[in-house]
């Protein structure tokens, strides 16, 4: 499986230098860093949610195999 990493952290920083000048660059660390962490957050509950689907699914046809 290939992952595609997009540097969403970075275009936000970017875009907050812009905004503010570049002249706060803690707050523009601080908002990357949080960007970063909700997007990982986002990711960890996709990918659960994911998983719980296919958990649902799959266990659906074993049930029925085994009534069967």
């Amino acid at each position: 499986m290939q992952t595609t990493h997009f540097p969403v952290g970075d275009i936000i920083a970017q875009a907050g230098k812009h905004l503010q000048g570049g002249n706060t660059i803690i707050v523009l660390d601080l908002s990357g860093l949080t960007a970063a962490a909700l997007i990982v957050i986002a990711l960890v509950g996709v990918v659960l949610a994911i998983v719980a689907m296919y958990g649902i699914l799959s266990a659906k046809p074993r049930h029925g195999k085994r009534s069967e």
